[in-house]
């Protein structure tokens, strides 16, 4: 077991350069899901008799994709090729059969030092399977594994909406002695499976209490905006109108903003008030909150209207459309913005903008192929 925990501890940073961070889910910005999922990989010293092993970040995952030259010698060649194909994805019945001769805290280390990414979480999800399996050692007790390995399997009982997750999240959220300054994952993990399962209200509730966990304003504004949804989701649109309209009266950061701007003409759309919600767009294209907002809106509105000119059929109206997100692309390049972008979403959309004006540029001189 010891030579297996030195492969694991060396082969974490063993990977593929090509992994790609996930596009923002839910419309959250990747900055906020970086914080979720991968949470900070490693056990903590002393915790299952693993003093001594060093916790390996996820960061370091990401290099040529080849054997280290650095590795101890004494690591088998065998195990460090099984443990370089599960990384790489690899869940064939081979990599599976060597799990399963894995010992408990074996794959406990596994777990813990696996990224839980939001766009593919299937190894993750087949460590935890095999961790959870009774494979005549009977199921583990989950009270007494890690912190780190207990998010890990609440997040996979959340995705299969299971309430599971539910004492394995308020464990996590008790075992909290004070604020801190970042995203608490347990409590989002916690409030999207109430969403998830029908239970808004307690949704609601749980973020509205982001307050006692963080004192960091990103993570509380991110917060507030899924309290919103939330509350809206239960019935209440009225009052989640309001708390969108105090909310974009603070200062927020431009994704945020844009965020909570689009949020909110969503709602006033559905109240019967389509013109309040196209003025509140129109207000963010035309600057009212800032010209990293105003960036935003117009590459929104160019990728709504490319949308549609996508599903259209006629070429006459198709072509109308794509000339209108040319427009807007443009308009949004055309914005007198800082050298150096604070918010990697503007800068991200700029740089979407930029890639669609050179395409639509060239597909409007030479016509559209279906």
């Amino acid at each position: 077991m010891t030579r297996l925990f030195t492969t694991i501890a060396a082969l974490t940073a063993l990977g593929t350069a090509s992994a790609q961070v996930p596009e923002a889910w839910k419309d959250w910005p990747p900055e906020v899901f970086d914080r979720v999922a991968p949470v900070t990989a490693g056990l903590q010293p002393g915790a299952d008799g693993l003093d001594g092993i060093a916790p390996v970040a996820p960061q370091s995952a990401a290099n040529d994709g080849g054997f280290d030259p650095q590795l101890p010698a004494g690591v088998n060649v065998g195990e460090r090729l099984m443990y370089a194909r599960l990384r790489n994805g690899d869940l064939s019945e081979a990599v599976r059969a060597w799990l399963r001769r894995r010992s408990r805290d074996e794959l406990t280390q596994l777990v813990a030092t696996t990224p839980r990414r939001p766009d593919d979480h299937r190894v993750s999800d087949t460590l935890i399977e095999a961790l959870l399996a009774d494979a005549g050692k009977g199921p583990p007790v989950l009270a007494d594994l890690p912190g780190t390995v207990r998010l890990r399997v609440a997040d996979y009982y959340r995705d299969r909406r299971d309430d599971r997750c539910v004492p394995l999240y308020e464990r996590l959220l008790e075992e909290r002695q004070a604020r801190s300054d970042t995203w608490v994952p347990e409590l989002f993990g916690l409030g999207m499976h109430y969403l998830g399962t029908g239970r808004p209200s307690e949704a609601a509730r749980l973020f509205s209490s982001v307050r006692d966990r963080t004192t960091n304003e990103d993570v509380i504004a991110d917060y507030t905006i899924e309290a919103l949804r939330a509350l809206a989701a239960a019935g209440h649109p009225d009052s989640a109108r309001q708390g969108y309209e105090q909310l974009l009266a603070q200062p927020l950061r431009p994704y945020r903003c844009w965020v909570a701007v689009d949020d909110l003409a969503g709602l006033v759309a559905e109240l019967n008030s389509p013109s309040d919600a196209e003025k509140l767009r129109a207000d963010a294209r035309a600057g009212k909150w800032g010209k990293e907002v105003k960036v935003l809106a117009l590459v929104g509105e160019g990728t709504a209207l490319r949308e549609r000119a996508l599903a259209e059929t006629a070429p006459a109206q198709r072509a109308e459309l794509f000339g209108r997100a040319l427009r807007s692309y443009e308009e949004a390049l055309a914005q007198d913005l800082p050298a150096e972008l604070t918010d990697p979403q503007v800068k991200r959309a700029a740089t979407s903008a930029r890639a669609f004006v050179t395409y639509l540029s060239r597909c409007l001189r030479e016509g559209f192929q279906k």
